[in-house]
C-alpha cells in the first residue's frame, strides 16, 4: 500500500483559506473557519453545491470544527471564494477576520441561563476583536477556544488560549495551563490580550513563548475530563445528538441532507470530533425534540454516517492520505477500514506520513514512514 511521495513531508506554517488555497493531490483545498458555530441551511447548501459542481464532491470536517472543500480546479478558485464569502462562511481578507482563529464550544449557548449565554457570546465577540486589533504577526496556526464547560469536549489543551466558563468563575488557560481566573468574564480578557500581544510580537505559538507564565503566577495544568457520547441526550432544555461522516469526510449529498435538516427545528453545528452536533430547537419539548433527532439520525445512517455507539468506525480517524495529499505514503482510509476490528474500543489514528496531521491527543497512532508503519502513542 506504500507509494512514492513527490513532495517531502514538511509541516506547513499556514492554513489554507480563501486568500491562500492549498494545492493538493486531488486539486485545490480551501478551509472555512466555521469554528464549531452553527451553520445555516443556506450555508450548508452553498458548500454542498460548490463541492459537487466545482470540487470533487468531498468536504472534510476538521478537528477544530472547520470545513474544508477539496478538489477545486484553479479556474474555479475566484468564483468559489466569492460565493463562500457572500454566504458568510469566510473572509477573503484573513487579517480582518477574527473568527478565523476563535473556536467555540458547539454547545456554548445550550444549558445556560439567558444572561450566561449572552455573556459567553460577548466573550466570543471580544476575543475575535482582540485577534483583529492585536493579532498582526500571529502565526497562521494560532487559535483560541471559548468553552462553556458543558458535556461536549472541546480541545482546550491544544489551543493557544482558552477561556472557560466554570459556572461560578471564568478561567484563562494558555497552552493548556491555567493562568488567570475571575468572576467577571470581561475582567480576564486582559490576560488574553497579553497572550495575543506576546505571541504576535514573537511570531510564535503560545507553547513556544519563553517564560510563558511570567506575570500570571504559577501555572497549573487542569485537564478537561469529558468524553463524547453517542445517541440522543438532553442538555438543558434541548435534545442533542452527534453524527459523523466516516473518517470526517462528507459527500455533497450528505451535506444537502444537512441543509434540509437545518431548514426545520434542528441546528446543525460542526464539532471537534470531525462530525456535527444536532440540536433540537428550544421551541420544541425535549421529548418532541428527541423524536425529531431520531428521525434525522436514521436519515444520516442511510447515507453511511456514524450515529451509533456500536459502530466501530467511531474509534478510528485518519488524515486524507494518498488519495488527497502529495506527502502521504499510504492510503490511510483503506488502512482504517482494514483495522476496524483491531480497535477494541480504543481510539486509533492513522497518519500517512511523519507530519501526523490531525492526530488527536491521547490516542494510539499508526504512522507511515519510508521505513514502514510504526505504532506511537500521542500524548
Amino acid at each position: 500500500m506504500r507509494s512514492s511521495t513527490p513532495v517531502p513531508p514538511a509541516v506547513r506554517g499556514w492554513c489554507p483559506s480563501l486568500a491562500e488555497p492549498l494545492a493538493s493531490r486531488d486539486g485545490w483545498l480551501v478551509r472555512l473557519p466555521v469554528g464549531c458555530r452553527p451553520v445555516s441551511s443556506d450555508q450548508w447548501r452553498v458548500v454542498a453545491t460548490l463541492a459537487e459542481t466545482r470540487g470533487n464532491g468531498l468536504v472534510e470536517i476538521t478537528r477544530r470544527g472547520n470545513l474544508q472543500v477539496r478538489g477545486l480546479a484553479v479556474r474555479h478558485l475566484d468564483r468559489t471564494a466569492e460565493l463562500l464569502a457572500g454566504a458568510g462562511l469566510a473572509n477573503r481578507n484573513p487579517a480582518a477576520d477574527g473568527q478565523r482563529a476563535v473556536v467555540c464550544d458547539p454547545l456554548l449557548d445550550i444549558g445556560a441561563s439567558p444572561d450566561r449565554a449572552s455573556a459567553r457570546r460577548e466573550v466570543v465577540r471580544r476575543l475575535e476583536q482582540l485577534v483583529v486589533d492585536l493579532g498582526d504577526g500571529l502565526p497562521a496556526k494560532w487559535w483560541a477556544v471559548v468553552d462553556g464547560g458543558g458535556p461536549w469536549p472541546v480541545p482546550t489543551s491544544s489551543a493557544d488560549v482558552a477561556v472557560v466558563d466554570h459556572g461560578s468563575s471564568w478561567q484563562v488557560r494558555v497552552a493548556g495551563a491555567v493562568v488567570a481566573s475571575a468572576g467577571d468574564p470581561l475582567a480576564i480578557l486582559h490576560a488574553v490580550a497579553a497572550v495575543i500581544r506576546r505571541c504576535a510580537d514573537a511570531g510564535c505559538r503560545a507553547r513556544d513563548l519563553p517564560g510563558v507564565a511570567d506575570g500570571w503566577g504559577p501555572m497549573r495544568s487542569e485537564p478537561v475530563e469529558r468524553e463524547a457520547w453517542w445517541g440522543i441526550r438532553k442538555v438543558g432544555d434541548r435534545a442533542v445528538a452527534p453524527g459523523a461522516p466516516p473518517l470526517g469526510v462528507a459527500t455533497a449529498d450528505a451535506l444537502h441532507l444537512l441543509a434540509r435538516v437545518a431548514e426545520g427545528p434542528v441546528s446543525v453545528r460542526p464539532e471537534p470530533g470531525r462530525g456535527v452536533l444536532l440540536v433540537a430547537s428550544g421551541e420544541e419539548a425535549a421529548d418532541a425534540g428527541a423524536a425529531e433527532l431520531a428521525g434525522t439520525l436514521e436519515q444520516l445512517a442511510a447515507v453511511g454516517w456514524v450515529v451509533s455507539p456500536r459502530d466501530p468506525r467511531r474509534w478510528v480517524s485518519a488524515c486524507i492520505g494518498s488519495q488527497g495529499c502529495p506527502s502521504a505514503l499510504v492510503d490511510t482510509h483503506a488502512l482504517a477500514r482494514a483495522r476496524l476490528a483491531d480497535t477494541r474500543g480504543r481510539r486509533l489514528h492513522i497518519s500517512g506520513c511523519p507530519k501526523r496531521c490531525g492526530a488527536p491527543p491521547g490516542v494510539r497512532e499508526l504512522v507511515a514512514t519510508p521505513d514502514g508503519l510504526h505504532v506511537e502513542e500521542v500524548g
